[in-house]
């Protein structure tokens, strides 16, 4: 959530789970192990890559999957921060 907040991408590495079905370009929601929402964005990856390519490094991703889309799983650029409880987003 911290690095999001300050302009930062989430990673494999950043996630420890995936909910859901969802595909490469869908619109997802990013949230905390308390279920809080925090950002919301385009995946780069698919629900069951993720599943394979979750808490691992970036490095990584090619060998796991075969084929590799980017280091983020979902990029600052196509992810929008949500303002935290005192209404700021960074």
């Amino acid at each position: 959530r911290d690095a999001l907040r300050k302009g930062g991408s989430l990673l494999a590495a950043g996630v420890v789970a995936a909910n859901g079905f969802f595909e490469r370009g869908d619109i997802v929601a990013v949230v905390t192990h308390s279920g809080t929402r925090v950002a919301c964005g385009i995946a780069s990856y698919g629900a069951d890559d993720l599943a394979r390519i979750r808490s691992r490094r970036s490095e990584v991703i090619e060998e796991l999957l075969g084929y590799h889309y980017g280091d983020e799983v979902v990029h600052r650029n196509n992810m929008v921060v949500l303002a935290d409880e005192e209404g700021s987003a960074g």
